[in-house]
């Protein structure tokens, strides 16, 4: 059992990851309490550890049972707490499952300006996600051809290097 390893370990970090996925199986069990039960476990570690981005993680994950159950108003306290803290992460894609969330949780209510207003979030994050996932493509392919460019230059340097070693072996047999 993952859970029991990581306590043993006295792994914390690791400790919230397992609390987290095994709530999410107990929310896909349709087991609210045993999920929350694991929300919440994982959320009391990640304060302790003040490990903004897990506690982000739980929150949201606590949203989600919420959202699942109607209660769209603890949804919403648990979502924008789990924006607060992904912010201050400065993880863009827990901030877009907080802003999406909140989205969906004000159109249930009815709150049709504030839904707009995250969903206009949620897509400016996930512009700027697919920014950066951009970048870093482009990053990966200019790296690629320097790598190529040098690779090239290594093997004609090898080549006249050897070129030139035949020469001075043919030079040294005619003397």
């Amino acid at each position: 059992d993952a859970l029991r390893l990581k306590r043993k370990l006295q792994d914390k970090a690791g400790e919230v990851v397992s609390l987290n996925t095994i709530g999410d199986l107990y929310l896909d069990m349709k087991n609210d309490d045993r999920a929350l039960a694991n929300y919440v476990a994982a959320l009391e570690i990640s304060q302790a550890l003040k490990d903004d981005q897990a506690i982000a993680i739980s929150y949201n994950n606590a949203g989600k049972l919420y959202f699942h159950q109607k209660n769209y108003q603890r949804a919403i306290s648990n979502f924008d707490l789990g924006l607060q803290k992904a912010q201050q992460a400065k993880n863009p894609e827990q901030m877009k499952i907080s802003a999406d969330f909140l989205s969906q949780c004000y159109k249930e209510l009815g709150e049709y300006q504030k839904a707009l207003q995250y969903r206009e979030q949620g897509l400016g994050i996930e512009a700027m996600i697919q920014r950066e996932k951009d970048e870093r493509k482009l990053l990966d392919m200019e790296n690629s051809s320097v790598l190529e460019a040098k690779e090239q230059a290594i093997d004609k340097l090898e080549a006249k290097r050897l070129a030139h070693e035949k020469q001075l072996q043919e030079e040294r047999r005619t003397r």
